[in-house]
């Protein structure tokens, strides 16, 4: 205001919030105008914010929902970004963790969710993405209801983590997670559901673990016979928790293909079925057993498998021979469903 030189005015004003721009004599005509209007239309859009905060407040679910939902994107942002390495699970984000309710370097184990609709699952092949996304969001919340469960969206799956006392034990794993299997069966039973499970880890990057190996067990309910919907606990997984960590590695490819890639190349060429032929002889180790399973002749499975062994170079009756193809097989099925 021209004629006064009261700082005090200023200061007091700045303070609170009313002087947006300062300006100085003298002035380029244009350049106030260009101001005013800026400052106008700042005004028009904190009047917005200002109805739309006055509409919330008089509407306490309205606002505890809107920060309820804020809480899970933040929640859920921060778990993502902690499985898959973009995050290194520091104090500072231990704390942050704190506030959206996770206790990162408590013990805990992690379950991880897949749903399908009964009508999408024509196959014996785990489905993902079949679930509407707000019902996925009420799943999430619904969960979350559970005692020491924090449910979050990661993809194709919901991912919960459960926290435990130090000394909770494989009893108290199978409770947790049969509760929460039951309850969806009983509230959503037109669902389908397919669960892997972690064991159960402390430290700070239980998180990170607990989520690696719960998918490892998915992996392992993708590789078993028949429908693939239940349960499944890494502790059960065996071996294929080797051969899971290594299957991303050059190593792993190269195995396959210095064992399989000739008889994987042949079936591809000639249309035949000779990489599980293998695969059921190696499982069973008997020929009748093995055309039975095969619904084949016992002839007939006779001339596959010396045909396999004409294309592999291979006697089927050598322990590291067999050995090799086994595990062979199975990180070929693993790249596959991964």
């Amino acid at each position: 205001m021209s004629g006064y030189s009261d700082t005090d005015v200023f200061i007091n004003a700045i303070n609170n919030g009313i002087i947006t721009y300062y300006i100085a004599k003298p002035w380029v005509n244009e350049e106030i105008v260009k101001i005013i209007y800026n400052a106008l239309e700042t005004k028009n859009e904190q009047t917005v914010l200002e109805k739309a905060l006055i509409h919330l407040l008089k509407d306490n679910n309205k606002w505890e929902d809107l920060i309820s939902k804020a809480k899970l994107v933040r929640r859920k942002d921060l778990l993502n970004r902690i499985i898959h390495d973009q995050m290194i699970v520091s104090q500072d984000v231990i704390e942050e963790a704190r506030n959206l309710d996770l206790i990162l370097d408590a013990s805990l184990f992690c379950s991880l969710l897949v749903l399908s609709n009964n009508s999408a699952s024509t196959d014996n092949h785990l489905r993902t993405n079949f679930v509407d996304p707000l019902l996925k969001d009420e799943i999430i919340a619904h969960i979350c209801l559970a005692p020491n469960c924090l449910a979050w969206d990661c993809g194709g799956m919901i991912g919960v983590l459960h926290q435990v006392d130090t000394d909770g034990n494989e009893e108290l794993i199978f409770k947790e997670v049969s509760s929460i299997n039951d309850t969806l069966d009983n509230y959503y039973p037109d669902l389908e559901v397919t669960i892997g499970v972690s064991k159960i880890n402390t430290g700070p990057d239980s998180v990170k673990n607990s989520y690696h190996q719960a998918q490892t067990s998915l992996v392992a309910a993708k590789l078993q016979d028949g429908p693939v919907h239940g349960i499944y606990y890494f502790h059960d997984v065996g071996v294929l928790q080797l051969l899971t960590a290594i299957n991303k590695q050059v190593i792993a490819n190269d195995f396959v293909k210095d064992n399989l890639e000739k008889l994987i190349q042949y079936d591809y060429a000639k249309g035949t079925e000779f990489v599980n032929t293998l695969q059921e002889l190696l499982r069973y180790d008997n020929l009748k057993e093995t055309a039975a399973n095969l619904f084949i002749h016992p002839k007939t499975l006779v001339f596959r498998r010396n045909r396999i062994e004409e294309i592999l170079g291979v006697s089927l009756n050598n322990y590291e021979t067999k050995l090799n193809l086994g595990i062979a097989i199975k990180l070929y099925n693993i790249s596959k469903h991964s």
